[in-house]
């Protein structure tokens, strides 16, 4: 009920910004990501807890208050730079207010930030240096599409093959897991899927770069390859 309150406030506030006071926006409370809640996304249509917000992958919305005789009164409310100009492809996430976005920083560090999607305020932000001797095809394609949520915590891959996940609540690392060496040209850009209690990664790059493609499921607790 919290957050369809929030939910309405906020776009109330896009979408009538001189008529509105600003109201007092509640503080954002994680709320832990389980298999019921991913598998049934329509019984919380405020929130985007996936990258295709649905197993079915159709990307689809079923909220209704923006539509297309109110969506050209949309004005801004806040701007967060992610610090890289260009190559931005994450599906930003939400869970109960607040925001999960990735972003790359060149072929150096790759970022998680954590936002209050009402404010823009920073809630807390990951940084995962990389190693300085990527080579081939990850320096021209330095990308991240973003994250998994799952239970309480944040998964996440690099461009030196790494899984990553971190608390949920405060970014620090739980734990993080090498699944190939980057030296022989793999690397990770694709959000990892929650499924059925594993967190399910692959790798990238185009096959006639000389490496194998493979899918991995990963155990969320321990980062475990099973």
């Amino acid at each position: 009920m919290r957050g369809t309150t929030r939910k309405w406030s906020i776009v109330a506030l896009l979408l009538w910004p001189v008529l509105l006071a600003p109201a007092a926006v509640p503080a954002v409370e994680w709320v832990d990501v389980t298999d019921q809640r991913l598998a049934d996304p329509d019984k919380e249509p405020q929130n985007w807890l996936t990258y295709y917000r649905s197993y079915s992958g159709w990307r689809y919305s079923p909220l209704t208050q923006i539509n297309l005789q109110n969506v050209r009164r949309l004005t801004p409310k806040w701007m967060l730079s992610l610090g890289e100009a260009g190559n931005q492809q994450a599906t930003p996430l939400v869970n109960n207010g607040i925001m999960i976005v990735t972003s790359p920083l060149g072929q150096e560090i790759n970022r998680v930030y954590a936002v209050d999607a009402a404010t823009g305020r920073v809630l807390w932000k990951h940084e995962t240096k990389l190693p300085e001797d990527l080579s081939g095809l990850v320096k021209i394609l330095s990308m991240n599409r973003g994250a998994a949520l799952y239970r309480d915590r944040v998964f996440f891959g690099t461009l030196d093959a790494r899984v990553v996940a971190l608390n949920a609540r405060t970014g620090a690392v739980v734990w993080q897991t090498t699944l190939a060496d980057y030296r022989d040209g793999y690397f990770f850009t694709m959000a990892p899927l929650a499924a059925d209690g594993r967190i399910i990664v692959g790798s990238s790059g185009p096959g006639e770069m000389g490496n194998r493609g493979f899918v991995a499921a990963l155990d969320p607790e321990s980062g475990r390859e099973l």
